[in-house]
């Protein structure tokens, strides 16, 4: 890893002083130049793209990891993850992280995550990515969405309105406002716009 990586601020918050200096060491082997940090959030602050890798092992943790992410928009944020389950893999996304790894993962490994996360990607463990996964609707499901539910992404689709549907189906529109809502949470979205959109993607409108 040279190139860009030599010359990129990077830093590493863990409490223990000799894990950050053995996995400093092994970033500067891979051509990185890190900083132990006691306070990250000065560091993270400055502008510029920079990397910040931070170990999460209790709630208060995952607080400061979450202000972080208004502090700089080009900050690539990874999480060292003591608690290896999906949940927490789950979080460190949704907290704003590119990446999660194992704080116990080989340095090799971590340099790996940081490499991808670089570049865009996010490398998971395959069986955090299958529990993950499990806990989305299958989309050969015929429960996961109705031929009525279709019918009515069709129809705001097509520009109706949730008033136009709500005359058409037979339903007041606070009832189906209820049911679109529930409908989009199943497709993973928060509006219509984004229920279309998804709706399309997966080839449920054609």
């Amino acid at each position: 890893m040279r190139g860009e990586s030599s010359t990129l601020p990077l830093g590493v918050v863990d409490p223990a002083a000799s894990y950050r200096s053995g996995l400093s060491s092994a970033l500067s082997d891979a051509g990185f130049a890190p900083t132990e940090l006691a306070d990250p959030r000065d560091w993270a602050a400055t502008a510029g793209r920079r990397v910040l890798l931070w170990t999460v092992r209790s709630p208060e943790d995952w607080k400061g990891f979450k202000e972080l992410r208004g502090l700089n928009p080009e900050l690539v944020l990874v999480a060292l993850l003591v608690d290896l389950t999906p949940d927490a893999y789950a979080e460190a996304l949704r907290s704003g992280a590119v990446a999660a790894v194992a704080w116990e993962a080989a340095p090799e490994d971590i340099v790996k995550v940081l490499a991808a996360a670089l570049a865009g990607d996010t490398l998971i463990p395959a069986g955090v990515a299958q529990a993950l996964a499990a806990k989305l609707p299958a989309i050969e499901d015929r429960d996961w969405i109705t031929h009525e539910e279709l019918t009515w992404l069709s129809i705001l689709a097509d520009g109706g309105t949730v008033h136009d549907l709500a005359e058409k189906v037979g339903y007041s529109e606070r009832a189906l406002y209820r049911l679109l809502h529930a409908l989009y949470g199943r497709l993973g979205v928060s509006n219509r716009t984004e229920a279309i959109l998804q709706a399309s993607r997966r080839g449920l409108l054609d």
